[in-house]
């Protein structure tokens, strides 16, 4: 082989080198920028998903109050309804059954 013939192999292969090295450095530099896009959408997730759960928390209380109103509604309406009951037949209950006198108040 002649030198002109493994210098102009050198000279391709430095190229080629060359070449690769600028295409993996740009690779790479795109690699990064996704990268850093990607943590900047994972942190929003992050963020969004914290107010989703405060909302969550906010809504599950307000849950619970009005469960809770309708329980204590649901007593004194039935304590209501009972005294009206009571008020409407106890008196024909009391003849109807007179063993019941005296057992819960009525007589």
């Amino acid at each position: 082989m002649s030198d002109k013939n493994l210098e102009t192999r050198m000279d391709r292969v430095e190229r080629y080198l060359e070449a690769f090295t600028k295409e993996f450095g740009k690779g790479m530099t795109d690699l990064k920028e996704s990268q850093n896009r990607t943590d900047a959408q994972i942190l929003e997730l992050k963020e969004s998903q914290k107010k989703t759960d405060e909302q969550l928390r906010k809504t599950i209380k307000k849950l619970d109050k009005v469960g809770e109103d309708l329980g204590k509604l649901g007593i004194v309406q039935g304590e209501v309804a009972e005294d009206l009951f009571y008020r409407i037949f106890g008196q024909s209950l009391l003849m109807a059954f007179p063993e019941i006198r005296g057992s819960d108040g009525l007589a």
